[in-house]
């Protein structure tokens, strides 16, 4: 099966993400067990990691939002920025009114 300009585009962002992702999460990990940097290289790689993981489907999204305004798909645009609404809110703001809530 072929596949589309779309879905090629897709697939190279999550395995671009996941693949520098877990470049970033190794390369802390063995600098804090390696070297004399230790912990605060280590854990500065491993939290670009992290973030570039929390990108990864950010941006997947935020490309397909382009991707079917440019097809003039309405509905699919719609309902793919309300996912990206979705999964802003569960980044930025739900932390924080939790961290408000919290004793």
């Amino acid at each position: 099966m072929k596949k589309n300009y779309m879905e090629e585009v897709i697939d190279f962002i999550l395995r671009a993400g996941a693949t520098t992702s877990a470049a970033f999460l190794a390369a802390g990990l063995l600098t804090t067990f390696l070297t004399a940097y230790g912990p605060t290289l280590g854990n500065n790689l491993i939290l670009t990691g992290i973030l570039v993981l929390f990108a990864t489907p950010v941006a997947r999204v935020s490309v397909s939002i382009f991707m079917f305004a440019a097809e003039r798909n309405l509905l699919y645009t719609v309902i793919t920025t309300i996912v990206l609404v979705n999964i802003l809110i569960a980044i930025f703001i739900v932390p924080f009114v939790l961290h408000l809530w919290a004793p």
